[in-house]
């Protein structure tokens, strides 16, 4: 049996909080050189003064926010139902993408989100570059609502994470469309109940005929 989840996702976040909350401490020290600097204004050095006090407070109230107590409300889950699926998920990306059947939990750093599964309907890989013009890769996920979620998994080589994501959920759950073109984009956009006929309302039943079984 596995480690509980909410156990887990505490352990992973411990060390981030940490060097997050050491780094939001270390943004005060810039306040007092802003405001003892007088080759600026009054109002330049209230200005400076007020905008590191005010990173530093974002991410002291970022790190004391129950992330996981969150993500329960937010799907109407309790602990005991969440923790049953977690059991029995699969660990498609180590200690970060849990899998199960209706939930995946998603572990980075010190963030944990969920994503219903039986409300995914799109999923693909895509990438911005970075200021040296690297591929940063992260899976686009749209919801049934049509709402838009990005996930960038920590890779530790290159973009195979997102693919291994994908390939779990093209063999797992026939309801969701995995992979991108351009006339599923355009039928996502322009017609979408016709993109909705494609997978997902088969694929759900289909699902829980074998749920049944």
């Amino acid at each position: 049996m596995r480690e509980n989840l909410k156990n887990r996702y505490e352990n992973k976040a411990k060390l981030p909080r940490i060097i997050s909350g050491g780094l939001s401490f270390l943004l005060f020290i810039p306040v007092w050189s802003s405001w003892t600097d007088e080759r600026f204004s009054l109002y330049e050095r209230i200005f400076m003064c007020a905008l590191f006090i005010g990173l530093g407070v974002a991410i002291f109230v970022l790190l004391a926010q129950d992330q996981f107590a969150h993500q329960l409300k937010k799907y109407g889950v309790t602990e005991e139902e969440l923790e049953y699926d977690y059991q029995h998920a699969e660990e498609v990306i180590k200690d970060t993408v849990f899998i199960g059947k209706k939930y995946m939990a998603v572990m980075i750093y010190a963030s944990f989100a969920l994503y219903k599964i039986d409300d995914i309907v799109w999923m693909y890989k895509d990438y911005r570059r970075d200021k040296y013009h690297n591929k940063c890769y992260y899976l686009v996920i749209y919801s049934v609502d049509k709402k838009k979620r990005l996930l960038m998994v920590p890779s530790e080589r290159d973009d195979t994470e997102e693919d291994q994501v994908m390939y779990y959920f093209s063999q797992k759950f026939p309801h969701i469309v995995v992979g991108y073109s351009k006339e599923t984009k355009r039928m996502f956009k322009k017609e979408y109940e016709r993109f909705l006929q494609i997978k997902y309302y088969s694929g759900l039943q289909k699902e829980q005929e074998i749920h049944n079984e």
